[in-house]
């Protein structure tokens, strides 16, 4: 799906686990999620770090999609 989204001129990063699979695919943009059961979090951590790791993600992610 990233893929034909590229092709129509929407960039994106595509947020996953399997990496390689990714690559192997040929995804341009690639953010390894945290893990598998929670990608985007860690509900073991306080929340106040948890929000400071997502809003980290994020910008990492903005940041690879304005680079070429």
């Amino acid at each position: 799906m990233t893929k034909e989204l590229e092709l129509a001129g929407i960039p994106t990063v595509q947020y996953c686990n399997m990496t390689p699979v990714a690559q192997a695919v040929g995804v341009n943009r690639i953010m390894e999620s945290a893990s598998i059961k929670y990608p985007f979090g860690n509900p073991d951590v306080p929340e106040a770090i948890e929000y400071e790791e997502r809003v980290g993600r994020l910008r990492v992610a903005l940041d690879r999609l304005t680079s070429p």
